[in-house]
C-alpha cells in the first residue's frame, strides 16, 4: 500500500508541492535592467558613483527600483528638498522623451554639505511597462 502512494520513493504530496514550486519558478520573468543617471546639472547638488536598476517582470508597470550612490551638496539645504527619479521613455529630444514615472527617494539633511549616501530600493508604478523605460534623471524637489 505504501508504494502505490510514493512516487520513485518520496511521498506523493512532496512530489506535488516541488513540482508546483518548479513549474511556478519557470512562468515568473524577473528581469534586472540597468539604466544610466543623467546629471540634470543642479546648481545646488552633485552626484557621484550613481547606479539604478530596475526589477521586475519586463512587461509589468510595477516594479522596484535600486539606487546606490552619494549626493553632494554644494550649499547648505533647508532639509526640504527630496531627492527623486523620474524615469522616461526615450533620453534626448529625437526620441520622445516622456516621463512615465516619478518616484521620491528620500528627504536631504538640513543645514549640511557634507555627502549623503544614497541606498535605496523603492516600488514603482510606471504608465508604461519597465521594458519601455530606457532613461533616469536624478533630481530633486
Amino acid at each position: 500500500m505504501w508504494r502505490s502512494i510514493t512516487t520513485r520513493g518520496f511521498p506523493a504530496a512532496l512530489v506535488l508541492s516541488v513540482t508546483a514550486a518548479l513549474a511556478w519558478a519557470r512562468d515568473t520573468t524577473v528581469a534586472i535592467q540597468r539604466l544610466a543617471l543623467t546629471d540634470p546639472g543642479l546648481r545646488d547638488l552633485g552626484f557621484k558613483d550613481l547606479s539604478l536598476a530596475l526589477v521586475g517582470d519586463p512587461i509589468s508597470r510595477e516594479f522596484g527600483v535600486a539606487v546606490d550612490g552619494t549626493a553632494v551638496p554644494k550649499v547648505y539645504l533647508t532639509g526640504n528638498e527630496k531627492l527623486i527619479i523620474r524615469l522616461y521613455t526615450g533620453c534626448g529630444s529625437t526620441d520622445g522623451k516622456t516621463n512615465v514615472a516619478t518616484v521620491e527617494l528620500t528627504t536631504l539633511p538640513k543645514d549640511s554639505t557634507k555627502p549623503v549616501k544614497l541606498i535605496a530600493t523603492k516600488e514603482a508604478k510606471a504608465f508604461v511597462p519597465m521594458k519601455n523605460i530606457n532613461c533616469a534623471v536624478l533630481d530633486m524637489e
